[in-house]
């Protein structure tokens, strides 16, 4: 793949949309070469003595040898081939190839409502500016086919977006698959497919335990984590076990309140109206009727 950098408009819709991709751009930069190299809007233009601030998320992947990264707050960084960094909105830096080396390099530019959510709600900020370390060459394929499809003259920028969320994803997913499967996050999503498995048989203590956390811990985090409390989100559980018994089976209300550990059938009305709006026997003739 030749050298590529292109930047995009704008549109209203594009930005309603909460995710648009503002430029992108592929180089192989040789040993000793000058960086960085062609030519760039003003606002994307840096000098190494100076460094740059953007206004919109950089993500950039090495695709092939070394070089540098500094940002103000963090020490120098030594990036690698399968290095990728997420520099957000506002932070001032500079990168560059090793001389001895140059690198491949593969970015892409974005900005919108959802990313800058995910940066405030401290789903991407514990990651800036190293989002993944030695990332595997599908990662690379992904930037490979976003410059295919950025090349493209009727280009789709809701594509180009969602593109590009496939990257973020799939960078965090690897990066969390090299060495953190016991973090908390992933201890607390254990307890909760425990839960959607099993929520008849619901106890915050056996499931605190096999996060490793306090009762009080447990509670606390998994509702930070999930936006709703253990208890809860084993109630909405044993309500979507309930629609697929009303759905699937003849079972009376009665039965199912029990299999799924109601004290009454009243309480398991009660909490069915209350998620579904609907009564277990409006939704049971309701959703067989749409079924023919």
């Amino acid at each position: 793949m030749s050298a590529f950098h292109k930047y995009f408009s704008v549109s209203s819709f594009d930005r309603e949309w909460g995710f648009f991709v503002t430029s992108a751009g592929h180089n192989v930069i040789k040993p000793g070469s000058n960086y960085p190299t062609g030519e760039h809007p003003p606002e994307y233009r840096f000098a190494w003595s100076e460094g740059r601030i953007l206004d919109q998320f950089v993500l950039l992947l090495i695709g092939a040898g070394r070089g540098v990264l500094e940002t103000r707050g963090t020490k120098r960084t030594e990036l690698a081939s399968g290095d990728i960094i997420l520099l957000p909105p506002g932070m001032l830096h500079r990168y560059r190839p090793d001389p001895a080396t140059g690198w491949e390099e593969y970015w892409v530019c974005f900005n919108g409502l959802l990313p800058a959510h995910w940066l405030k709600s401290g789903t991407l900020k514990l990651r800036v500016p190293i989002l993944g370390r030695g990332m595997p060459f599908t990662v690379r394929d992904r930037f490979a086919d976003l410059m295919a499809m950025a090349r493209q003259e009727n280009y789709s920028p809701q594509l180009l977006a969602a593109l590009t969320q496939t990257i973020l994803g799939e960078v965090l997913s690897s990066a969390g698959a090299k060495g953190q499967k016991d973090s908390e996050s992933e201890r607390l999503r254990r307890a909760a497919d425990i839960i959607r498995k099993r929520p008849e048989e619901f106890d915050v203590g056996v499931l605190a335990q096999a996060a490793g956390m306090s009762t009080a811990a447990f509670q606390r985090r998994f509702k930070v984590h999930f936006g709703i409390s253990p208890a809860k989100f084993a109630q909405e559980e044993r309500v979507e076990h309930a629609k697929r018994w009303l759905t699937e089976t003849e079972l009376p209300l009665r039965t199912i309140a029990e299999r799924l550990n109601f004290s009454s059938e009243f309480y398991l009305m009660r909490a069915f109206k209350r998620s579904t709006g609907k009564s277990p026997g409006h939704w049971r003739t309701s959703t067989r009727k749409n079924a023919y």
